[in-house]
């Protein structure tokens, strides 16, 4: 940005055309669209920055995010979730080897109840290590996460996400032990966080490099949307800002919903002819059909 913008620039001074400019540059330099988009998100935050200062403008400039085509789409199954939780928990079972070495860390527990509640969750890394006591709602009726500080957050839209039984169970484990005070997760970083994460996946003999922490965040929307078929529920609880990201990111998904459609529709006839005429059509490509769509 400063070779852009130049290095005596003042922010106040740029404006939603000189964005676009920039956009257009970065694109023309064969950076990718995510590539782009973080940059932005950058940009964005330093905007949001000096219009939260005393004497700071009262608009800022304001751009769209670019359209990530191949988007990392990752999930884990229950297996694969279970395998790198696992290895997660033995990094702190690990002992020096013969050239000892400096003292080992043994914090890989703190970030496995992290991974946990992220996977439960969908919340983005940013957010859950962000997290304070006091957006945590946990009484004998409700269980709740609200997510309101917006400048925390990626896409600024304030939201509120139910725990589930899992996810609460972490929460009241940390809180019971000396946790700090501030927050469940505010002594942790992401690039400790990272570099477990890594250490696991590999251990695991994941070998998709596309399985990073944020493919948690995925795991959960697709099992949310798989378990519900509620699009619009998913965008709730990830804060996409549009119903069209949701559908874009997880279309995936919906394919599969029309070919289990699909298979329910052949099996209703299969069942009606079975029982109005004691017969079945003799297509090996109908079973075929069916077996493959279930």
């Amino acid at each position: 940005m400063k070779s852009f913008f130049g290095p005596h620039r003042h922010l106040q001074s740029i404006s939603s055309e000189d964005v676009k400019l920039y956009i257009n540059a970065q694109l023309a330099a064969n950076n990718a669209p995510g590539t782009v988009n973080r940059r932005l998100a950058c940009l964005g935050r330093m905007f949001k920055a000096m219009q939260e200062c005393s004497d700071g403008p009262k608009t800022i400039p304001r751009f769209r995010y670019l359209k990530e085509e191949g988007a990392r789409k990752f999930t884990l199954s229950y297996d694969q979730e279970s395998s790198v939780f696992k290895a997660v928990e033995d990094l702190d079972q690990l002992r020096p080897g013969p050239q000892r070495g400096p003292p080992r860390k043994l914090d890989a527990h703190r970030y496995l109840e992290l991974f946990q509640v992220l996977v439960e969750t969908g919340m983005r890394l940013g957010e859950a290590l962000s997290l304070r006591w006091g957006d945590l709602t946990m009484t004998a009726s409700d269980s709740l996460i609200k997510l309101h500080r917006i400048k925390k957050l990626k896409t600024g839209r304030a939201r509120t996400i139910p725990m589930t039984e899992t996810c609460r169970t972490v929460f009241e484990r940390v809180r019971q032990r000396d946790s700090h005070p501030s927050g469940p997760f505010a002594d942790l970083n992401k690039r400790r966080a990272e570099h477990i994460w890594s250490r696991a996946v590999k251990n695991a003999r994941i070998d998709d490099p596309e399985c990073v922490i944020h493919c948690l965040r995925h795991t959960c929307a697709t099992r949310l949307l798989r378990a519900t078929g509620n699009l619009v529920l998913v965008r709730d609880w990830l804060g996409h800002t549009t119903i069209q990201t949701t559908a874009d990111i997880y279309a995936h998904i919906e394919s599969e919903s029309m070919l289990l459609g699909a298979a329910a529709l052949a099996a209703s006839r299969r069942a009606h002819l079975r029982t109005s005429h004691g017969w079945l059509p003799d297509h090996s490509c109908f079973e075929d059909f069916i077996d493959g769509a279930t």
